[in-house]
């Protein structure tokens, strides 16, 4: 089992190290020099190695950090500053004991049928390079709402200096139930976040990616999506836009304008998908922003699940009202106070996340249980 997932995730990494030879950094180049200078000075000091990079979904973490481990696995002098360089994804993971069984036999080459977190520490020991672990899509293990396996995960780092750990995450701020746990034992990891793409980062990245595209056509579309910040959803439109080898301000007006409502929930991170189903239901009757978030939030508490706070909750809808998902109603100048009604209907929802099957089993909180939140 181990050599199936281990094989398929070499096979995974080299497609991406082809696809990085095309594709040139645009408007992260210093998070890229930043990510590259404290991973390799960390390793010739022997410090403690624990990166959270952190920002909203499309604003280039994950190819930023690829770009960083594909630099050291190619040059020689940084690459002999490390030993294995592990990569997981978050939404792979189903139990604790699966990623400390993955992480010892990467690491000790050995399959074992318990005691995996022990080997593990005890392999990391004997090693005279740091181990480099990289888990994407890092939010999906917090969501489930396993907090001593992540603290002790992140605490990993502060154990041995023999494994430097990076995560990446859609969550910008680490949930409150964690901070404490990580206090108490010092090992906060240090807080790298990506920030939006701008409309001239978007722009440089596509007129890099659709060199023969038209540029009216580039500007047309990094304006459209500049609102959302999302560098994934303007390549897919230009993608979408290309006519006969030709990449016309027509076909783009037309893929922008068509763009509908399933393809954008598709593309949606797997948190986004929960917390605008669990709004869809709770949405059955007429609710503000802060009554959303209040119900929203017991909902999260009652399923097991960790809920945004305000501010968060309140930037994600206004991602989903840029991307028309829904829109705000009111006359108040506050958007707390502004009506919220989502305007995608169930049936768009569920041919979107049929993967999610579980999310439509969520039960949502009564309203007399979230009104004293208020």
């Amino acid at each position: 089992m181990a050599g199936k997932t281990t094989k398929r995730r070499k096979l995974e990494n080299t497609e991406t190290r082809e696809r990085e030879k095309e594709e040139v950094l645009v408007g992260r180049e210093s998070f890229y020099l930043d990510l590259l200078e404290k991973l390799t000075s960390k390793a010739q000091s022997k410090e403690v190695c624990s990166l959270y990079v952190c920002g909203k979904p499309g604003t280039g973490k994950t190819f930023t950090v690829s770009k960083v481990l594909s630099e050291v696995r190619k040059r020689k002098n940084l690459k002999n500053l490390f030993g294995e360089i592990i990569e997981v994804n978050g939404m792979c993971v189903a139990s604790p004991s699966e990623l400390w069984k993955l992480l010892d036999f990467e690491v000790s080459k050995k399959s074992l049928k318990k005691n995996f977190l022990n080997s593990l520490v005890k392999s990391l020991s004997k090693k005279k390079k740091p181990v480099v672990l990289v888990i994407d899509e890092f939010e999906n293990l917090i969501s489930c709402q396993n907090f001593e396996f992540v603290t002790t995960l992140l605490y990993l780092p502060f154990k041995t200096t023999n494994i430097f750990l990076v995560t990446i995450s859609n969550l910008i701020d680490l949930p409150d139930l964690i901070m404490p746990k990580l206090e108490r034992r010092n090992c906060i990891p240090e807080i790298i976040l990506f920030p939006a793409y701008t409309k001239p980062e978007i722009l440089g990245i596509l007129q890099e990616n659709f060199q023969k595209g038209d540029q009216v056509a580039l500007e047309y579309c990094a304006r459209q999506v500049e609102k959302v910040g999302d560098i994934r959803r303007a390549l897919e439109i230009c993608k979408n836009s290309v006519h006969k080898g030709e990449l016309t301000f027509a076909s783009t007006a037309k893929t922008v304008n068509s763009w509908n409502s399933t393809k954008v929930l598709e593309q949606l991170p797997q948190m986004q998908k929960t917390a605008l189903s669990i709004c869809k239901k709770l949405l059955s009757r007429p609710l503000t922003t802060t009554q959303l978030h209040s119900a929203y939030s017991t909902t999260c508490v009652r399923n097991g699940g960790e809920a945004l706070p305000l501010s968060e909750f309140i930037e994600m809808l206004q991602q989903f009202c840029s991307l028309d998902l829904l829109a705000f109603y009111g006359n108040s100048s506050d958007v707390r106070k502004k009506r919220v009604v989502i305007q995608v209907t169930d049936q768009d929802l569920q041919k979107a996340f049929s993967e999610f099957n579980d999310y439509f089993e969520v039960s949502v909180c009564s309203e007399n249980s979230w009104k004293t939140n208020i």
